[in-house]
């Protein structure tokens, strides 16, 4: 019975990877828009037309990230779950104290199978995205705006970007043993009613692929200025790599929620600010 049952498992097992190795077609560049929200439709996967949908229905998500180079900012508008391209001469744009910019379009495919429909379920990702040189930063308040010529425009979603962490220990440069030492990380001006993402990594940059070497993630740290990561806590991602000397980027990153403009529809919308401080240090065996 227990070879019976063992057999009849080997083969669903194989039945799923040969269904995952299965060469799909391609999915494709665009996603044609239809108003699923107002005109019946067959095709549960639709998208709707982004000029006919009133602006309380659509929901906007979004991030800015500060670093010490350069404002990040990357903005999606959804409706219904389901991410949307702008039409019909509509713009999003931000503003950080000076001139407007305007967030360029990006689109991308993620593939997931789906216990539902026994299938790969392709979906398609749009956001609205720019680069910004510190140097063109005016303010720590950053402003979205939603420009639609034909309804109704959306230019209070706001975001104030909190105060940097200043990073007193570890010293750039500094050696540490990943085995052998704790690293004891203090920053100054802590904020108690705010937390911290803690991170450790080595990124190694190899055509058009970055690879993680090492990597140690602690999210939701309480915000007062003293965390220390235990020797043995920062992973390899092989053994081989487990005894090379390698300069490592210790990471403090602190957030802050915005506000969505009361055009849009509030209830799911999120725009969130990150200020990002990093330390690079040796990290030996």
């Amino acid at each position: 019975m227990k070879h019976a049952a063992r057999n009849l498992l080997s083969t669903f097992l194989l039945s799923v990877l040969q269904l995952a190795c299965t060469e799909g077609p391609e999915p494709p560049d665009s996603v044609e828009v239809v108003p699923s929200d107002i005109t019946a439709t067959d095709d549960s996967s639709a998208e709707p037309v982004l000029n006919i949908i009133a602006t309380a229905n659509l929901h906007l998500n979004g991030e800015v990230l500060l670093t010490s180079s350069s404002l990040s900012v990357k903005v999606a508008i959804s409706h219904s779950g389901t991410d949307i391209e702008l039409t019909a001469g509509d713009e999003l744009v931000v503003n950080t104290g000076g001139e407007d910019t305007v967030l360029v379009k990006h689109v991308s495919h993620s593939t997931a199978f789906s216990a539902i429909s026994w299938s790969f379920v392709t979906t398609t990702n749009v956001n609205y995205s720019t680069l910004i040189p510190l140097d063109k930063v005016y303010s720590d308040i950053v402003q979205i705006k939603f420009l639609r010529p034909n309804a109704q425009d959306a230019i209070n979603t706001t975001v104030t970007i909190p105060a940097a962490i200043e990073i007193q220990s570890p010293q750039a440069g500094q050696i540490y043993s990943r085995s052998m030492d704790d690293i004891v990380i203090e920053w100054s001006h802590p904020q108690t009613m705010h937390y911290v993402d803690i991170e450790a990594y080595k990124l190694v940059g190899l055509d058009d692929w970055t690879l993680l070497f090492f990597e140690f993630n602690a999210d939701g740290v309480d915000d007062n200025g003293l965390y220390s990561i235990a020797a043995s806590s920062i992973e390899a991602s092989t053994i081989d790599l487990s005894n090379q000397t390698v300069m490592l980027d210790i990471s403090l990153t602190r957030g802050a929620a915005g506000s969505i403009d009361e055009n849009l529809n509030q209830a799911s919308g999120l725009f969130r600010a990150y200020n990002k401080t990093t330390v690079s240090i040796s990290s030996i065996p």
